[in-house]
């Protein structure tokens, strides 16, 4: 399956940059993202990143830490020699889609001549692409804000070439705010993971101390080439709840990616795994979920959430 992966080549509010950091980049095959003041992180452990992160950006939140190890790990470890990268500029322009020639690594002199004399701050980090122009204006908000998105799958693509929302992605508006609740509903399930889903079940920790936030699935050479959203387990039977959330990639994808993960969880040996069942959260149950879920009943649950808010009039002493 060919992974495609969302990258902003710079700041689109410097329009100046912007216009010379693209334009490098497609004479020179390539594409960047910053984190500038963390030097070369290519060669360093998950853990020591996190820390790096961490010392650099002391009054960052937890989570905007969290956003920037996942963006630099994934540039650096799960982006492949054949994936695509789409590049975007604001929400609703794609500019290309290319492909992956060459994995990550950093370059420093190639950053501040990428960028020229327009901006002090420059990308240090690079893939190299072999790019096609596809430059499409989208009516709808076709892309998150983070400057790395993925991985994505076909649909996801297709439906932006063809300029067309999926069908069950209900748009948000110019602001974002659907994109802002779905980025927080997993930290909302974590935090009142208990009051949830009782106290039949826990996040599970592996004997490494690794978290089921996020949980890396790797492939027989132990590369990440997943990680499911949360991965829990029953305590009355030891078995395992794989945990999904249906974002902006669409149903079909919630689905495929739960029978996925559970049959990875299953066949692999060092989990000890004496049973496995999948749950995909999404906003709303409709027909095209139904008809997903048709065969897989027995297997993955189905959970709906919702998001309330309640104003009340304040009067002023």
């Amino acid at each position: 399956m060919t992974k495609y992966w969302v990258i902003a080549p710079y700041d689109s509010t410097k329009t100046k940059a912007f216009e010379h950091a693209w334009k490098y980049d497609l004479e020179h095959g390539i594409i960047a993202i910053g984190w500038l003041r963390l030097g070369d992180v290519s060669g360093l452990s998950a853990d020591e990143l996190r820390q790096k992160i961490k010392e650099t950006y002391p009054d960052k939140s937890d989570r905007g830490r969290s956003i920037d190890f996942s963006a630099l790990w994934k540039f650096f470890h799960e982006i492949e020699v054949g994936d695509k990268i789409i590049a975007r500029r604001g929400r609703k322009v794609m500019l290309a889609v290319g492909t992956v020639t060459r994995t990550a690594y950093y370059d420093k002199e190639k950053g501040i001549a990428r960028v020229g004399s327009y901006d002090d701050y420059y990308y240090p980090n690079f893939i190299d692409v072999e790019w096609e122009e596809n430059y499409v204006e989208f009516d709808w908000i076709a892309f998150s804000m983070h400057t790395l998105a993925g991985p994505f799958d076909d649909e996801y693509y297709y439906a932006r070439v063809e300029n067309t929302p999926p069908p069950e992605l209900e748009l948000p508006e110019e602001g974002g705010e659907s994109f802002m609740f779905e980025s927080h509903l997993e930290d909302f399930i974590v935090t009142n993971f208990d009051r949830i889903f009782g106290l039949d079940y826990e996040i599970f920790v592996d004997e490494d101390g690794v978290q089921g936030k996020q949980y890396p699935v790797t492939n027989g050479s132990e590369r990440i080439v997943g990680r499911v959203d949360i991965l829990a387990r029953c305590l009355r039977d030891d078995s395992f709840y794989i945990i999904e959330l249906k974002r902006d990639y669409g149903i079909q994808r919630a689905v495929r990616q739960t029978l996925w993960y559970m049959g990875w969880m299953k066949t692999n040996p060092c989990r000890n795994t004496q049973g496995v069942r999948g749950l995909t959260i999404c906003a709303e149950r409709n027909e095209r979920l139904e008809y997903a879920l048709e065969m897989a009943r027995d297997l993955i649950d189905v959970k709906s959430h919702s998001i309330h808010f309640t104003f009340e009039e304040t009067k002023l002493k």
